[in-house]
C-alpha cells in the first residue's frame, strides 16, 4: 500500500463497497461519500501503479469538488478511450479478414471481465485494450508488409497509443506487452 494525497472526497473510496463480496450485507447501509473539500491522504493498493493512466482520466477531478461527478467522469473517460481502442481493433481486424470473422474474433477475445475492467476507474482494462491494439497493429503490418500511406495510418497509431497505454498501465505492464 501506497500513501498518497487525493481530493478529500475520494480519500474514503475503499469504504464505498462495505457489502462487496458479503451477501448477507445490504447495499443500503453504505454511508454518503464525504462532503469535504480540499485533498486527504489516503491509501491505496494502486500508488505504485504508473501514474499514466491516471494523468488520462483523472483531470475530471480538478473539475467538480462532488465525488459521483469525480468518479462517473474518470469512469466515462476510461470507458471512452476503451471503446476507441475496441473500434480501433476491429477497424483494422476488418481489414484483414471478413466482419463477421472479425466480430466473431473479438466477440471471443473481448470477455466480460474486459468490459467489466473499462466500466471502473482502474488501468487493467485499458492494458487489456492498450495490448489488443499493439498486438492488432503488428498483424496487420506483418499480413500486409507492402501496404503504405493513408491505409497503413490507423495500425501505426495503434502500434503507437497501444503499446504506450498498454506498457504503461502498471509496473508489470512492459512484461505483459513483452
Amino acid at each position: 500500500l501506497a500513501r498518497v494525497e487525493v481530493p478529500a472526497p475520494l480519500a474514503d473510496a475503499s469504504a464505498w463497497h462495505c457489502f462487496a463480496c458479503e451477501p448477507a450485507i445490504s447495499a443500503a447501509g453504505q454511508q454518503p461519500p464525504s462532503a469535504d473539500v480540499g485533498e486527504r491522504s489516503a491509501l491505496t493498493s494502486a500508488g505504485l501503479y504508473n501514474p499514466t493512466y491516471y494523468l488520462l482520466v483523472g483531470w475530471p477531478t480538478l473539475l467538480e469538488q462532488g465525488p459521483i461527478v469525480m468518479v462517473m467522469g474518470m469512469r466515462i473517460l476510461t470507458a471512452l478511450l476503451s471503446a476507441v481502442l475496441l473500434a480501433s481493433v476491429f477497424s483494422v481486424m476488418s481489414r484483414m479478414m471478413s466482419s463477421l470473422a472479425a466480430l466473431t474474433v473479438l466477440a471471443v477475445a473481448a470477455t466480460p471481465m474486459v468490459f467489466f475492467l473499462n466500466a471502473i476507474v482502474n488501468p487493467n482494462g485499458l492494458e487489456i485494450l492498450g495490448g489488443a491494439a499493439f498486438l492488432t497493429g503488428l498483424l496487420w503490418f506483418v499480413s500486409a508488409p507492402n501496404v503504405r500511406g493513408k491505409v497503413a495510418l490507423l495500425p501505426a497509431v495503434m502500434i503507437a497509443v497501444g503499446g504506450f497505454l498498454g506498457g504503461n498501465a502498471r509496473g508489470v505492464s512492459p512484461f505483459w506487452m513483452f
